[in-house]
């Protein structure tokens, strides 16, 4: 999950997270009352993974069409 994420959880849980998530552990998630929101944080999570698909797609799409060359001709005098 990105930051991105993680606001939108502090926001849902009125829960302040350190923006150097190298610091986190299992204890820092914890803290936050994640379950009184389940629900909503579970649409976070899902919305994430989503992002996640959808960019690892596009980055795939990216790298496929690097390579191609296109090009272009008149038609019809056009």
């Amino acid at each position: 999950m990105t930051m991105n994420h993680w606001h939108r959880i502090e926001k849902i849980c009125s829960h302040k997270f350190d923006a150097d998530q190298s610091k986190w552990t299992l204890g820092t998630v914890m803290e936050a009352p994640l379950l009184e929101f389940k629900d909503d944080v579970e649409d976070v999570c899902i919305a994430a993974e989503k992002e996640r698909e959808i960019e690892a797609k596009l980055n795939q799409i990216i790298d496929e069409w690097a390579l191609e060359n296109l090009y272009f001709t008149s038609f019809k005098n056009r």
